[in-house]
């Protein structure tokens, strides 16, 4: 599949295709729907959904692997193929459908790699590495049949108070601009459409808190915000843009005209289309209030420039329906709504969707061998040394005690849009090492206690592991956060989307460390986390060496181990600043 990139001949054939449409038919190819909305309690397409859902067609299907209720990639194919079949045999627009899924760090479907997140990749400061690993994920994504993906994340980590830190490429806008350029040609060199997110100024809000405020000037929008986003847009001719959940300013992302429309088309040429983050126009109503019914907002969005109303409400709630009749009473122009259908055409056809409809996989494994080496090789160059008075790398005849909660977690490795932390999975969909595993080919006298939680570990655990630390030469602690998502709602998540935090331990590890510090033993901090997290002055002096990895992935735990016994060399950088104390944020 030759790069995706939108061509005259492109445009011509949407424009033709979209002049046949009825009002109604334009309206749903504006529409995102969760794949499980098309399926029944056995996880099949049920044609009595689809009649009811779309009969005048959809613009995309989202989710269609990483939906986390039915984990067979095969299965889901066959799946969706049945709803292509109806879309295009019997739905009225005969039109097909975009498949969706998330790929910040690997695409989102069970077997698929997980890479290291975008802050571990970020602190490789490697844009030729990033290449590699995006042309891994744009084939993967391209054997399941998934044409878009909603990434590479752009926004910059300016508070690390915020969550979503871990998903961004840091805080420094012209590496950001770098790693998202190399992510998005390679993974349209797949003929898999890349997703700028979230336009624009998403991780720089008030008080770090997710889809706050941002109170940002035109000197720091330009010179910060904006910087990633122009860079990929015009040096990589990305298909795809999301508007982010924050007010810039006071206007919010989703009916900002100046941006959408003004920057990001008028001044930059981006000639794709906008979709909304998830809700994103619905926001408009109950949390921006600036439209007073679901017309108003509809309109405003749209004459803002979004293009896709991305949400999981039902259908009959959608805003966007609303055009028809904002349509049909001529308070829309329909030359302005099939200004939006034909962006969404023009990707579908630029794609090849309108020829080849279906997905062709039916099984077998999607990451290679040369997948998880390379997973390996970039998380082993994602480790930061930030400390070490001599004591790594560790003797093979050291006597060696492994504790704290990232030791033996899979979890402990992957960053929120990696398949099983965002779903909460207690079972691996690809298999994950841990520190423990890595640790243990590699050390013959190593011994491991068990520390079971990361924000309540229990005071025995705690004892325990200083008492054992004393018949060790060093004691290596795994301490950090888990990732996941406000969803899970789960007290061991302290990173992820919608987990806004001060950028600190918890009090229970703080305890652990401070515990080990007087074992005897040298302590070396292994730090695994999402966002930069400070500790307190006599931690670090207490202990002899600190590494710190931003959710290394699948193999983070064999390269941890590796770099905490010299096989390899603890290269990363730092793509954000690490502050003393949260009185330094932002």
């Amino acid at each position: 599949m030759p790069h995706a990139t939108i061509r005259h001949e492109h445009i011509l054939r949407a424009r033709e295709v979209v002049a046949r449409l009825s009002v109604e038919e334009k309206v749903a190819q504006l529409e995102a729907v969760p794949f499980t909305h098309f399926l029944d309690e056995s996880g099949r397409f049920s044609e009595a959904k689809a009649e009811e859902i779309a009969k005048y067609g959809v613009g995309i299907v989202k989710r269609v692997y990483g939906n986390g209720a039915f984990l067979d990639n095969a299965q889901m194919a066959r799946e969706f193929n049945r709803l292509q079949e109806f879309l295009v045999k019997r739905s009225t627009a005969r039109l097909p459908a975009m498949i969706e899924e998330e790929a910040a760090g690997g695409l989102m479907a069970p077997g698929a790699t997980a890479f290291p997140s975008p802050l571990a990749m970020a602190s490789t400061f490697d844009p030729g590495l990033m290449s590699r690993v995006a042309d891994a994920i744009g084939r993967q994504a391209r054997a399941l049949g998934v044409h878009q993906v909603f990434s590479p994340v752009l926004d910059l980590c300016i508070d690390p108070r915020w969550g979503r830190c871990e998903e961004t490429f840091g805080e420094d806008p012209r590496l950001a601009a770098a790693m998202g350029v190399s992510y998005v040609k390679s993974v349209q060199a797949h003929g898999v459409a890349a997703t700028l997110k979230h336009f624009v100024a998403y991780g720089m809000s008030e008080g770090g808190r997710n889809g706050a405020n941002s109170w940002v000037g035109e000197l720091d929008l330009r010179n910060l915000a904006l910087v990633p986003f122009e860079s990929a847009v015009k040096e990589a001719r990305p298909l795809s843009v999301m508007a982010s959940y924050n007010d810039v300013d006071g206007v919010p992302s989703h009916a900002n005209g100046l941006l959408i429309d003004g920057v990001l088309r008028g001044e930059w040429g981006f000639e794709g289309f906008v979709v909304s983050d998830a809700e994103g126009v619905t926001r408009l109503l109950w949390l921006h209030r600036v439209a007073r019914d679901a017309e108003e907002a509809a309109l405003l969005s749209l004459s803002a420039g979004i293009d896709v109303e991305n949400s999981y409400a039902p259908m009959r709630e959608r805003l966007f329906w609303s055009l028809v009749e904002a349509v049909r009473s001529g308070r829309l122009p329909e030359y302005i709504l099939d200004r939006h259908v034909e962006r969404v055409v023009a990707v579908k056809a630029s794609l090849g969707l309108l020829e080849n409809p279906y997905v062709s996989y039916d099984g077998g494994p999607v990451e290679t061998a040369e997948d998880r080496a390379l997973a390996r090789e970039a998380a082993e160059r994602a480790i930061i040394l930030l400390k070490n008075d001599g004591v790594l790398p560790l003797s093979r005849d050291s006597r060696v005690l492994l504790t704290g909660p990232g030791a033996s977690q899979p979890l402990a490795m992957l960053f929120d849009y990696h398949l099983q932390a965002h779903r909460g999975l207690g079972r691996q969909v690809t298999p994950v090492v841990t520190v423990l595993e890595g640790l243990r080919s590699l050390l013959p006298k190593l011994d491991h206690w068990p520390v079971s939680s990361f924000t309540s570990c229990r005071d025995d655990e705690v004892e325990g592991a200083r008492e054992a630390a004393g018949g060790h030469d060093v004691v290596v602690v795994v301490v950090g956060e888990r990732s996941g998502g406000f969803w899970l709602r789960d007290s061991e998540v302290l990173s992820g989307e919608g987990v806004d935090r001060d950028p600190t331990l918890p009090d229970c590890q703080l305890r652990l460390l401070r515990s080990l510090a007087g074992s005897g033993a040298r302590l070396v901090i292994v730090l695994i986390a999402g966002r930069p997290v400070s500790l307190p002055e006599d931690v670090i002096k207490a202990a002899s060496a600190v590494l710190l990895t931003f959710y290394p992935g699948e193999e983070g735990g064999d390269a941890i181990a590796r770099a905490l016994v010299g096989l390899v060399n603890p290269s990363g950088r730092l793509p954000v600043t690490i502050p003393s104390s949260v009185g330094d944020v932002p």
